[in-house]
């Protein structure tokens, strides 16, 4: 609401937000995006890939814009990123991507967890997911009490006591999917609006999971930090 706002607009006056929530679960989806089609609303805004597919399988017409979705060109929610064409826009979150990236990360810190083919799991990585995330706090609470050095696509968990996060910054996606919201009012068409990259990552690393966990962070690590929590 607030990057809403800063564009100009005045809530209450010329627009109005209708909230719908699933708590983590994707069966509720597509009855949530079915009440806002029968609203008739002007812009559906979702997080996450099943939020979309729940979203798109409801509406063709009302312009969709996601905060968050995984392969949008290979999951058919889109023919191109530069232009999307339908009504589905927003942006990409590069979890196939990112997911090398916390691996990297993690052997850096934890050289063992090489072993995890042959041997016992040495550590856990969790994908950045609307289902998961909600719950990111007890997966981090039980890697630590397992003793496995744990990382995540999602900063809030790293700082609730996961080892580590690596991903894109969610606050610039939302500031950008409000002006995407800001165009859309003003009668641009989602499908020509291009579905944007993360280009700005954020690294978190929590010192006091890394001592708990008898982890010696390098400095190499650290310096790339955007967040040391100690």
């Amino acid at each position: 609401m607030k990057a809403l706002r800063d564009l100009g607009r005045v809530e209450g006056s010329d627009f109005v937000i209708e909230w719908r929530y699933a708590d983590g679960k994707t069966g509720p989806l597509p009855a949530l995006a079915a009440e806002l089609v029968k609203l008739n609303v002007d812009v559906i805004v979702t997080n996450g890939t099943p939020a979309v597919r729940a979203a798109r399988q409801a509406t063709t017409t009302i312009p969709i814009v996601t905060t968050s979705f995984s392969d949008p060109v290979g999951s058919g929610f889109a023919a191109s990123l530069a232009r999307p064409g339908g009504n589905i826009t927003g942006f990409s979150n590069l979890a196939e991507e990112t997911v090398f990236k916390r691996l990297e990360l993690l052997i850096s810190v934890a050289p063992k967890v090489t072993r995890m083919a042959r041997e016992r799991v040495g550590a856990l990585i969790v994908s950045t997911d609307s289902t998961l995330n909600p719950l990111g706090a007890q997966i981090a609470g039980l890697a630590l009490r397992q003793r496995l050095p744990s990382t995540f696509g999602v900063r809030k968990i790293a700082e609730a006591g996961g080892l580590m996060s690596y991903g894109a910054d969610y606050a610039v996606r939302y500031r950008r999917a409000a002006a995407y919201v800001d165009k859309i009012l003003k009668c641009a068409k989602a499908g020509d609006l291009p579905i944007e990259q993360p280009t700005e990552f954020e690294l978190v690393v929590n010192l006091i999971t890394a001592k708990a966990l008898g982890i010696k962070i390098p400095n190499s690590i650290l310096m790339q930090a955007t967040k040391v929590i100690q």
